[in-house]
């Protein structure tokens, strides 16, 4: 069987370079580079955010490929995050409609994270950050709903299961380079069981 390309949608957060820190100096460059499936946003002068709808045998593919379409455009440009990985309860439900995986609400989705949903295989997954507002990575989430039966298309969750799970994957490696100190393995060994 041959596996058929699959379309997804996420959104890579750079820090662009000090001498150019202007999105509109890239944008050129990146659609030449490849980056013609992508929103681009400036918000932040120095910063740029590209949102992705990006064709590929799987998650990971698209978004590596994605990285090293910016990363030729922008040679100095560092990758700071990619999403959807952590995420809020009134943003859960916004992706679950974006992928057509599953009509929740913020209520439902509260309801489940506050464990008053009593008829479920296994608890809400554990809140991964909280400052100020909780925040949840969302393939945990989104595995949680598949365990559970709460998502319309088991197909479209799988996909999106796969997209947040290399969206994890990359931010947790992002995280690790920027942190690397020599005392940081064995303090890693230490906690992480």
């Amino acid at each position: 069987m041959v596996k058929t390309m699959t379309e997804y949608n996420f959104e890579l957060h750079f820090v662009l370079p000090e001498d150019r820190p202007d999105s509109e100096d890239h944008l050129d460059a990146l659609f030449e580079a490849g980056c013609d499936d992508a929103l681009v946003g400036a918000g932040k002068l120095g910063h740029i955010a590209l949102d992705f709808t990006r064709e590929a045998k799987n998650a990971e593919e698209a978004i590596l490929s994605s990285v090293e379409n910016v990363m030729s455009a922008i040679p100095d440009a560092r990758l700071i995050s990619a999403s959807p990985d952590l995420v809020n309860l009134s943003d859960m439900p916004k992706v679950m409609e974006k992928w057509e995986v599953a009509h929740l609400t913020r209520q439902a989705m509260r309801k489940y994270a506050f464990d008053q949903v009593k008829k479920v295989m296994r608890p809400f997954p554990a809140e991964a950050l909280f400052n100020g507002t909780s925040l949840w990575h969302m393939n945990e989430v989104v595995s949680w709903l598949l365990d559970n039966g709460k998502v319309d298309r088991p197909d479209r969750a799988q996909e999106l299961l796969d997209l947040t799970n290399s969206a994890r994957k990359l931010n947790a490696a992002l995280e690790y380079a920027r942190n690397k100190a020599p005392a940081f393995d064995s303090f890693i060994s230490k906690v992480a069981h």
